[in-house]
């Protein structure tokens, strides 16, 4: 495309990179996952789920394989959700909340850290800077009418429910929403952990960035990190592959950094990610502690879809 520099090639920056760059990346990954699962366990635990922390840790890691072939960077939180149910079968409606908390206010930081990155570096993102912000403050408007008595006494929310289907689905979800609506200080702490989970992150895209030569700062790389994968949340592709690259390689030409190299940014946290996504797969082998259980749950929902199709 007119305007793009793609000098260094690819191969090219893959050739001159320092390996040292990936093991630290993929240090500060596992550290980010291992702050995201405790966030996730606290959740569980407020919403009366009696989890032991190797429980979310092993569902969480079960997700990561999944996400190798579902759509999006969340895509494995559907297959956590349904586990995750299926174990706590007295508090469904929690349990499935939980993942949803978890996963939102994920997205919500991210999105606030990607809003105060833009606003400080003033010029620097000044092409996405009202894109972000108008999609931080949308969020902050959606979260406000969910928990809020008044929007929902005004906009009706309670009788809407009563009109839909699954209404009592829909009913204890809302009452489950609730009991983080009353935790304002364990909310606190799981935001503290998911600034630090998205800090880690954009600290291993600043040791690759590095690795492979480049000279963006810490905050830039925080600023591009919490763009793109805002954005590769949204279920497209597998993992949020192409997305990100394409957006990856869009942030760094606008900081006035090669394309390729935040390409090869992209792929590399990509690379470590699926790495990491293959080393879940480790929690549904049969000497792993819980793992015949998931097995045969998911041995049982094939043999119903096949049921189903026969019919």
């Amino acid at each position: 495309a007119s305007g793009y520099d793609w000098r260094p090639g690819l191969v090219h920056v893959f050739r001159e990179m320092d390996p040292a760059g990936l093991f630290t990346a993929l240090a500060l990954l596992l550290l980010s996952s291992l702050l995201a699962i405790t966030r996730w366990w606290r959740l569980l635990r407020i919403a009366g789920c009696a989890a032991r922390w190797y429980d979310a840790l092993r569902l969480t890691f079960i997700g990561f394989f999944m996400n190798l072939v579902l759509p999006g960077l969340t895509g494995g939180d559907v297959v956590k959700a349904v586990l995750v149910v299926r174990e706590n079968p007295e508090r469904r409606a929690d349990a499935f909340v939980s993942v949803l908390v978890d996963r939102g206010l994920g997205l919500l930081v991210l999105m606030a850290m990607a809003a105060t990155v833009v606003l400080i570096q003033g010029e620097r993102f000044r092409e996405v800077r009202l894109a972000v912000l108008l999609g931080f403050a949308g969020v902050l408007v959606a979260v406000w009418i969910g928990l809020h008595p008044w929007p929902r006494r005004v906009l009706r929310v309670d009788r809407i429910l009563e009109k839909l289907p699954q209404k009592e689905r829909l009913r204890a979800i809302d009452r489950a929403l609730s009991i983080y609506a009353r935790r304002p200080g364990e909310i606190a702490l799981a935001v503290v952990l998911s600034a630090m989970n998205h800090a880690s992150i954009a600290y291993a895209l600043y040791a690759l960035g590095h690795a492979f030569g480049d000279t963006l700062t810490w905050p830039e790389y925080l600023g591009i990190a919490a763009i793109a994968n805002t954005v590769s949340s949204v279920p497209i592709a597998p993992g949020g592959w192409g997305v990100g690259e394409a957006l990856y390689g869009y942030l760094f030409h606008l900081l006035g950094a090669p394309s390729a190299l935040g390409i090869a940014v992209s792929v590399s946290y990509r690379l470590l990610n699926t790495g990491l996504g293959l080393a879940g797969g480790i929690f549904l082998l049969p000497f792993v502690p819980g793992a015949r259980e998931v097995r045969a749950e998911m041995e049982t929902d094939e043999a119903r879809e096949d049921a189903q199709s026969a019919r």
